[in-house]
């Protein structure tokens, strides 16, 4: 009935069901019929929960989305999904680290060789390893390189890292400058055009990939490499892995957050429910390796919708070197304790810091930090305006959220007493999804 996912969901299918009907599409916006759009308060909840979805729901009530590495098999008017080859299954090998370390660089090498060789690609270039090691391979091979990394007005970035990562390794490097008027210039546009937002849906992204776009058509993600080689260290030690999964609103707190009819509509319902899906045999985390598996499932399948729908409004074709499946399966045997090691504090991995001995000590030794705005203090300030307009007692999230429970937590923000800058995103997105599509 469909076609096989691949097992991370680079390219997502979605699907309708009318009765006898099924539906897919790699667009959810296909999937809109003449009806009116109604909000599925399931998938609502589970995403002021995790700021993501787990269970395959999208806001969009009646469109779900299939699960990756998987085909559908219709039996009447039911769909069932089969997995297609194996799923993410950890299992570390008895390899040496010296060993680890040779076969690791020599995939790193093939992988990023395939995607490079003989063509003008652009990479959007933080400070940071994944996409350091991606430009380092790359000028082997690649006919031409263009590197992209964003910068903010008076504000700390990684220009400084990647300029030094450009340099080394003589590609075009260009920087680009994002301000606070980016934000409520660009988000309803990335809205409308994502659909199925999840995450942050980041603008700084769109803007690097924008920039990219104008020197080549293909371009080079590092995405995956902190998801496979353990680059979230602080999500490692927490001991209440449910917890720490939900990024904005505890389910404790959904009575307060959410209107009496929501609530009323999904009785009976628990974001746990949705957060098991995401895990590996449906259980809680117990350990490092559950983990990472769980941050396959969620942060990385976040992170891939979105980057989908901007390929497309972008007219481009993003690749992701670290998601090759013979780098991938090797990366699935190495040890935990290979990745994470005291030798880098809470830097996490290990092993690709080790491998990339030409990379510059600084780019090795430097924490995450990615292409992060500083919204924060933006909306402490710059944007403000924009948010309590957007946010404002009328507006139209207030049918399905209430409106004291934001303004209270906005104020917070404003006065400094609680950094609730991802909420606060989170519901401008929801706001412009509901005006562009349900309003």
């Amino acid at each position: 009935m469909s076609d096989v996912i691949d097992r991370f969901g680079i390219t997502p299918s979605y699907y309708r069901a009318d009765g006898f009907e099924f539906e897919f599409s790699h667009d959810v916006h296909k999937l809109l019929s003449d009806a009116p759009v109604r909000v599925d308060v399931h998938a609502l909840r589970e995403y002021f929960t995790f700021q993501n979805y787990y269970s395959g729901r999208t806001l969009f009530d009646g469109i779900r989305k299939q699960p990756p590495g998987t085909y559908a098999v219709r039996n009447g008017n039911k769909v069932s999904f089969v997995a297609q080859g194996k799923d993410f299954d950890f299992k570390p090998s008895a390899i040496s680290y010296e060993e680890s370390e040779q076969e690791l660089r020599k995939l790193l090498n093939n992988a990023i060789k395939r995607h490079a060789y003989n063509r003008d690609v652009a990479i959007p270039l933080g400070g940071g390893m994944d996409s350091g090691i991606i430009v380092a391979f790359a000028s082997r091979y690649a006919r031409s390189i263009n590197t992209i990394t964003c910068g903010y007005f008076n504000q700390s970035d990684e220009r400084a890292n990647a300029e030094l990562v450009a340099s080394k390794f003589n590609t075009s490097h260009y920087e680009v400058l994002v301000g606070p008027r980016s934000l409520p210039k660009l988000l309803p546009g990335l809205i409308s055009a994502v659909g199925d937002f999840r995450l942050s849906i980041n603008y700084q992204d769109f803007i690097a990939l924008s920039t990219a776009s104008k020197f080549a058509n293909v371009i080079l993600s590092g995405a995956g490499g902190d998801e496979l080689f353990g680059g979230y260290p602080w999500k490692y030690s927490s001991n209440d892995h449910y917890a720490l999964a939900s990024r904005l609103i505890k389910e404790h707190e959904h009575a307060d957050f959410f209107t009496r009819e929501v609530m009323d509509a999904t009785a009976g319902y628990s974001p746990m429910q949705s957060y098991l899906c995401a895990c590996r045999n449906n259980k809680t985390p117990v350990n490092i390796v559950d983990r990472f598996y769980f941050d396959i499932k969620s942060s990385l399948q976040g992170l891939l919708t979105y980057l989908h729908y901007y390929s497309r409004a972008l007219n481009i074709k993003i690749e992701y070197p670290f998601l090759d499946d013979e780098l991938v399966n090797f990366a699935l045997k190495i040890p935990a304790q290979y990745k994470l090691n005291p030798v880098y504090g809470p830097l996490g991995k290990r092993i690709l810091r080790d491998v990339m001995h030409e990379l510059p000590t600084v780019i090795r030794e430097a924490p995450k930090q990615g292409f992060t705005t500083p919204d924060s203090k933006w909306f402490r300030n710059e944007t403000r305006d924009y948010i309590e307009g957007t946010l404002g007692k009328g507006s139209t999230y207030t049918k399905y959220i209430k409106y004291g429970y934001v303004h209270d937590k906005f104020n917070k923000h404003i006065a400094g007493v609680e950094d609730n800058h991802q909420l606060i995103w989170s519901l401008l997105c929801f706001e412009h999804w509901l005006r562009r599509f349900v309003a």
